[in-house]
């Protein structure tokens, strides 16, 4: 689903088209801790932008240790957010 996205005069906006450069290939890994006290929701906007996909070496894909379900969805600007509950 891409939502759509209205400037204040009413416009549709449309994400920019972007073309990657030849050969141009991101790799792309970080690692965070976080501790929670109670089980606590979270959306983290962690992703590389949609636009960028096809440069990715491996897809962008959210891992938790322990494992809890994620849903992710599209925010206002067309990025990908993940929704999980932190045990």
């Amino acid at each position: 689903m891409n939502p759509s996205v209205h400037h204040q005069s009413g416009e549709l906006l449309q994400p920019l088209a972007q073309q990657p450069a030849p050969g141009l290939q991101i790799r792309v890994g970080f690692e965070i801790e976080y501790e929670c006290p109670a089980p606590t929701p979270m959306i983290l906007a962690l992703h590389i932008h949609y636009s960028h996909a096809g440069e990715l070496v491996v897809p962008d894909r959210l891992h938790s240790q322990p494992a809890v379900p994620v849903s992710t969805h599209r925010d206002l600007l067309c990025n990908w957010c993940s929704r999980l509950v932190a045990p």
